[in-house]
């Protein structure tokens, strides 16, 4: 059964702090670097003007010693789709995959 306070030093077992922080973006997916940073991304909120979201992974690295001055955008690498997802199945984010070389007949 869990209890309401965890007993020991706050550096042993951590502690929360009451102040908020406002992300850049929707944290969706959450990883602790082994610096002590959090890599985070999410999705993009929706545009007021538009009631649209744009089509867009944003991520960032969270220095928490820096609170809300510690976040520093970063792109995600450009990943080619598989060959075999069917044309049917491709968000419209996904170019479509090269076309194969023909080589000339032997």
């Amino acid at each position: 059964m869990a209890q309401g306070r965890a007993g020991g030093a706050a550096s042993d077992v951590g502690r929360w702090e009451s102040a908020r922080i406002p992300f850049p973006t929707y944290a969706i997916n959450t990883v602790m670097l082994p610096t002590g940073k959090v890599l985070f991304w999410g999705r993009s909120p929706i545009d007021p003007g538009t009631g649209e979201r744009k089509n867009d992974t944003p991520a960032y690295v969270w220095d928490p010693a820096k609170a809300s001055a510690g976040f520093t955008a970063v792109r995600p690498p450009k990943m080619q789709p598989p060959r075999n997802v069917p044309s049917r199945l491709r968000r419209p984010f996904m170019p479509p995959p090269p076309k194969p070389a023909h080589s000339p007949a032997a």
